[in-house]
């Protein structure tokens, strides 16, 4: 091409007769071509959008560079977007194999140089490189110095999975490496059940699902198990195969369109991966996100390997053969809620494919029901605060599918912890030893009741456990037991003991269980019978302990919180009576009135479901989160759990069809429509605000700032209170 792109260079080869080489054969109007560089332009009024095309002629699977200078002049933070697509002999588009060349983009800046690297597609013939602008009024793209070049063949033989491997770096899985690393070096909060072990598991082929997300938390599963079971692992990320990047959507949000197979890179790997007798497969939905490719794929190894399901659905039959009975050893888990056998094979069950095994745990929070160690109130819980004194039951669905990983590898230690009946204890033994177990037991909230060693001659075949006097206070608590055998951990387990309270206490609150820092908070605390020593201790949200006072049969205290303030605060209550704790209780209350500035952010933006990461935001010193509107009453509270502020809740263009632009930021402006600083709107955003969060309870929590605003132009932002 010439310089402003309205003749053919002589170079390039035959064309097809009516197709253009460059947008300049269809409408010269849509750009202007001065000082060395294309200006595009708005041709009239009615023009809500403008592009520039340029055609090349490409070479399948070949690698390309891109590059170009790119200038924007925009005054009205309009969106500009640049991208390369590809097309077949007969002129049809390729729309899996788009690439983001200049991402969506509002700001103003001078000339820069933008580049990238990518491969044409297998049926390519034609690339086009697009360069389109929305809300073009005063706006004004520039570009220079457009270069499409290929790489020189190499003289080395380049085997399939490197190539394979460099072409998916040029595409949406850029940080390749981050995605294929899986590091242990950040430790959360967990108990080393099987750690060190009295057994050894053949190292394990670990599969998690990835849907295009590069911050999910597959990839986790085989670290957290890592904490809490010795085990080695190797690990093959499954990458969906993400076929339109930046395909959809308008004014710079875009979505990727994924493909229900995976990516050829991924499949390779499989393919030259050596054998494992143990392969964990992670997060896979066999109709939506996997190709027949792999599960023939799966389906040789399961010849030779065992095969362990967690959180997949849509399970090809013969991956898992003859179903049987769950092992005794997996039933040793604490039994908060009654599950009948139905349900139970909900949350996990067993088969045999002759000496083989394979194994189906669900650990999602939609399939909790299911799950007798989740509590009533976590049932569906989509946020566990696991800072907290919260129950701890996804440590109980550690163990259970660390346990559930031995048995799957066949790996049968000398001796395993059962429960015949709910609360009671059994060890099967093969052979007659000694053992060591220890015993630790916890109430509810978090607080060890009782610690003991003791030591056991066991005998071949099953060997009752009696409890040994261990006076617990009323109520229910759980044991976690360990056996050991010459300092190694054989087996371990965790039992519901529910014993009788014949004392009680309760506490009582002002209405709402709600404070505020100008004024003290009354609380009141009693036993039944009165003669039992009461202990009432306040602490915040980093176990901090602030305030306590003591009372025979009952307590007052007038809590005043002092800085450091927390919003979410504990009151622990304990009893004793002929000199042991006879009853405990645990109560949240909040502390309303901190005035974080919700124009001083340290802010976590949508934290999303991954409570997880929680912790994390706030040892890297983040003190807010922003959060959805539509977040629930438990996303609030694990943040509160953390002392970490979710100050303000977002409702942006989405529930108001506003997508216009506007010319700045004043709240005077009237462009946009409607118009976020007009009082109808304002109205409006607070009547549903308000809804929403009646509907979560937040309010409880003291969610005190909320935003209105358009998502794509963040500063029309217009701060209010619901209050």
């Amino acid at each position: 091409h010439n310089g402003d792109f309205s003749q053919v260079s002589s170079s390039i080869a035959p064309w097809p007769a009516g197709f253009p080489t460059a947008m300049a054969v269809r409408n010269r109007n849509w750009y202007a071509y001065h000082d060395g560089a294309i200006h595009i332009t708005r041709p009239s009024e009615n023009d809500k959008w403008v592009q520039f095309n340029v055609f090349f002629v490409c070479e399948a699977n070949r690698k390309y560079h891109a590059s170009a200078r790119v200038r924007n002049d925009n005054k009205i933070r309009g969106t500009a977007v640049g991208s390369i697509s590809f097309l077949d002999a007969t002129l049809q588009d390729l729309p899996e194999a788009k690439i983001a060349f200049y991402p969506g983009n509002r700001d103003s800046h001078d000339w820069k140089s933008v580049s990238a690297q990518f491969y044409a597609p297998e049926k390519a013939v034609f690339g086009k490189m697009t360069f389109l602008v929305y809300g073009v009024k005063e706006q004004t793209l520039s570009l220079d110095d457009l270069q499409i070049v290929p790489e020189d063949y190499s003289p080395q033989e380049v085997k399939l999975k490197d190539r394979l491997r460099d072409q998916l770096l040029t595409s949406w899985y850029k940080p390749l490496n981050f995605i294929e690393s899986n590091s242990a070096a950040v430790e959360t909060a967990h108990v080393k059940w099987l750690k060190p072990a009295g057994f050894s598991l053949p190292e394990v082929l670990f599969l998690p699902m990835v849907r295009g997300n590069y911050a999910s938390l597959e990839r986790r599963l085989a670290v957290e198990l890592g904490q809490r079971l010795e085990y080695r692992w190797q690990m093959i990320p499954l990458l969906a195969r993400v076929s339109y990047i930046n395909g959809s959507g308008i004014m710079g949000v875009y979505r990727n369109t994924i493909l229900p197979e995976l990516e050829p890179y991924t499949q390779e790997c499989l393919n030259q991966a050596p054998e494992y007798k143990v392969i964990l497969i992670h997060e896979v939905d066999f109709k939506k996100d996997v190709s027949e490719a792999f599960v023939t794929w799966l389906s040789a190894r399961a010849r030779k390997s065992s095969l362990l399901f967690s959180n997949c659905l849509n399970i090809p039959a013969e991956l898992l053969g003859q179903a049987v009975a769950v092992p005794p050893e997996l039933s040793a888990l604490p039994r908060m809620r009654v599950v009948s056998d139905s349900n139970f094979g909900k949350f996990l069950r067993c088969h045999q494919r002759g000496d083989l095994r394979s194994a189906v745990i669900s650990l999602q929070s939609t399939q909790s029901r299911y799950n007798p160690a989740v509590p009533q109130p976590d049932v569906d819980n989509r946020y566990p605060a696991y800072v907290s004194r919260d129950f701890p039951f996804w440590e109980y669905n550690y163990l259970t599918l660390a346990k559930l990983l031995r048995w799957v590898a066949g790996v049968a230690p000398e001796a395993v912890l059962t429960q015949p009946a709910p609360g009671k204890a059994a060890i099967q033994c093969t052979e007659a030893f000694t053992a060591d177990l220890e015993l630790v037991c916890e109430n509810l909230w978090r607080q060890e009741t009782a610690r003991q060693n003791l030591t056991l001659a066991l005998q071949a075949g099953s060997n009752t456990l009696d409890w040994p006097a261990l006076n617990l206070p009323g109520g229910t608590h759980v044991t976690k037991v360990f056996l050991k055998r010459e300092g190694k951990i054989l087996d371990a387990a965790a039992y519901c003991l529910d014993l009788p309270q014949d004392l009680t206490v309760k506490m009582d609150f002002p209405a709402g269980r709600r404070g505020s820092l100008s004024q003290s908070l009354p609380i009141q605390a009693e036993a039944s019978p009165a003669e039992a020593e009461l202990t009432l201790q306040i602490e915040d949200a980093d176990f901090r302990l602030v305030a306590q006072a003591s009372g025979r049969g009952s307590v007052r205290l007038d809590f005043q919180p002092q800085a450091p303030y927390s919003t979410l605060y504990r009151a622990l209550l304990s009893a004793r009576q002929d000199g042991r704790v006879r009853a405990q209780s645990c109560e949240e209350f909040i502390i309303a009135g901190q005035q974080a500035d919700p124009q001083e952010l340290t802010a976590v933006v949508w934290p999303a479901g991954d409570t997880l990461k929680f912790p994390l935001y706030r040892q890297l010193g983040f003190n807010q989160a922003i959060i959805w509107c539509r977040d629930n009453r438990q996303a609030v509270r694990a943040l509160r759990n953390l002392n970490l502020e979710p100050s303000v809740y977002g409702l942006g263009s989405t529930s108001f069809g506003n997508w216009t632009t506007y010319k700045d930021d004043k709240k005077s402006d009237s462009v946009r429509e409607p118009c976020f600083s007009s009082g109808a709107a304002q109205e409006r955003a607070a009547k549903t605000i308000a809804e929403l969060c009646a509907k979560s309870d937040s309010s409880a929590l003291d969610v005190k700032y909320h935003f209105v605003g358009d998502e794509q132009f963040i500063g029309s932002t217009v701060c209010f209170s619901p209050d």
